[in-house]
């Protein structure tokens, strides 16, 4: 992995299948987004392309020390990126508040549907006291 000076990266290890029954506990898999404080402070935006369709099911939070960061997953179609971007968080955004780590496995509001051929674009804001924060999207491909 290259290291970066400014920005963030995204590192997907998964989602891995192995099998075919989709409703076998193999098409579980986890998205996570990992990112790095510039010079500045601050995180970049980043999208990612979705292929395959899958439903969120939980989602993890976790930083490098304790501090606050807001994160806000949006959903648009690659035909319709980036007009139609939508939150898929309502209001309960994966959130730090002098903390370091977040998990919410209700997903109360949330969108949880990810069609194939999807963007996501998550957004993080109010960052503070935070060099380093990795939210993890877990899933159910289909």
């Amino acid at each position: 992995m290259t290291t970066q000076t400014k920005g963030s990266f995204y590192a997907q290890t998964g989602p891995t299948y192995e099998g075919t029954n989709p409703s076998s506990s193999s098409n579980d898999g986890e998205i996570p987004v990992v990112f790095i404080a510039g010079a500045d402070g601050t995180f970049d935006t980043i999208d990612l392309p979705i292929t395959f369709g899958c439903s969120v099911v939980a989602a993890t939070l976790v930083s490098d020390a304790p501090g606050d960061v807001v994160i806000d997953v949006q959903l648009a179609p690659y035909a319709g990126f980036p007009g139609s971007l939508a939150s898929i968080c309502s209001s309960t955004k994966p959130t730090l508040t002098s903390a370091q780590a977040y998990q919410d496995t209700a997903l109360t509001g949330w969108t949880k549907a990810v069609p194939a051929n999807s963007v996501l674009r998550f957004i993080p804001s109010g960052v503070s006291g935070i060099q380093r924060a990795t939210l993890t999207l877990q899933i159910t491909k289909g």
